[in-house]
């Protein structure tokens, strides 16, 4: 990337990879799609047993600011005083953190020691937990040390620029890898020929909309069949009082298929931004039946997808049975998924970011 004097300008990603993701899924690989140096945080095991306790515990002792840093650990403190030296001896032009509410806190307490434009991105709602502990403390205004601040929602911009007094907030989406995640080469008549409802992952999860709803469809086990992606002590939780069937840790190819296989991913929330496993299944061609909450109209059209309010067990009930029945509606809601998935190609979100990129260190060279 070139920036106004026409010498490149140098970058650094500042990746955090979560392990539920999926190899080819999570807002890490975004990375993948930049031209930039790229300091992941990696587990140490030695410290996998201290991070909660005597080492978490120290860490907030002398830094006390990290108590308002989410999950922030002994890892993101060695991460951020190597990205200090790494600017300093690289001579860096940009840095990105891609966890924002998670990475930093030393750099963002002692902001005039990194010297080098700074770009976070946050994916917490305002109305999360973690966020409205921030604001309740008057801490949300840290990031105004951010010289760009990029959010995964429409909705987020104005109240970021408002909670935080930053007036560089920008709207760029998540992405997807649609080379990794695509619909079937070939169609394949399911052989129980039922109408299957896939629901993925664990973050933010309705899962007591999601009881009702199931049970509520109960007397039409012979039409509907519900699958679930999500970790094993849920997974054995729900299938002790609904009947349904469950995975948990399993690979990517094997998820692609489960999408492959669903006619509807059904996701339930209680808050979102943007939501990787509805990228995922539209990517795969599965049309989406979510809540209609927080960013996730800025992720889906009324051609892919349908939106229900917040733990409307009867609306979401009624539309998959009557979706059951009509299924020229799904499959052709299935073709629309898929184009839509490509609005989100990584190629495109990257070029996007790289806007802001140029934005940020502009601000800080005019600082």
């Amino acid at each position: 990337m070139i920036n106004s004097q026409g010498k490149q300008l140098k970058t650094l990603s500042f990746v955090k990879r979560w392990d539920h993701h999926t190899q080819s899924g999570g807002y890490d690989r975004l990375a993948d799609y930049i031209d930039a140096e790229i300091l992941t945080i990696k587990e140490l095991p030695y410290l996998r047993l201290q991070e909660r306790g005597v080492t978490q515990k120290m860490i907030r002792l002398f830094m006390p600011d990290s108590h308002y840093s989410n999950h922030y650990n002994l890892k993101n403190l060695l991460a951020e005083n190597q990205i200090v030296k790494k600017v300093k001896t690289q001579s860096l032009s940009l840095v990105h953190a891609f966890y924002a509410e998670d990475q930093l806190n030393r750099i963002l307490s002692e902001r005039n020691k990194l010297k080098a434009a700074l770009t976070g991105t946050l994916h917490l709602p305002v109305e999360s937990h973690f966020i409205q502990r921030l604001i309740r403390a008057d801490k949300i205004k840290r990031y105004k040390e951010l010289d760009s601040i990029i959010v995964l929602s429409s909705g987020m911009v104005s109240e970021i620029k408002h909670y935080t007094g930053n007036p560089e907030v920008y709207f760029v989406p998540h992405g997807i890898d649609v080379q990794s995640f695509t619909p079937p080469h070939h169609f394949s008549e399911k052989p129980d020929k039922l109408f299957t409802v896939l629901t993925v992952g664990r973050h933010a999860r309705d899962w007591e909309t999601f009881s009702k709803v199931v049970k509520s469809l109960e007397n039409y086990s012979d039409r509907i069949k519900f699958t679930a992606v999500l970790p094993e002590k849920i997974g054995q939780s729900l299938q002790r009082s609904l009947n349904i069937n469950t995975y948990s840790s399993i690979p990517e190819s094997r998820l692609i298929e489960l999408y492959h296989e669903a006619d509807l991913l059904y996701m339930p929330l209680t808050y979102a931004t943007a939501n990787n496993s509805i990228l995922e299944a539209m990517a795969c061609g599965t049309p989406v039946l979510s809540t209609n909450t927080g960013g996730i109209p800025d992720y889906v059209n009324k051609h892919c997808s349908w939106l229900v309010p917040e733990k409307d067990v009867s609306k979401t009930a009624e539309l998959i049975l009557s979706l059951s029945q009509n299924l020229p509606i799904v499959k052709q809601a299935s073709c629309e998924a898929r184009k839509q998935a490509l609005e989100f190609d990584w190629v495109k979100i990257a070029s996007q970011v790289l806007d802001v990129y140029q934005n940020a260190w502009q601000r800080w060279r005019h600082h």
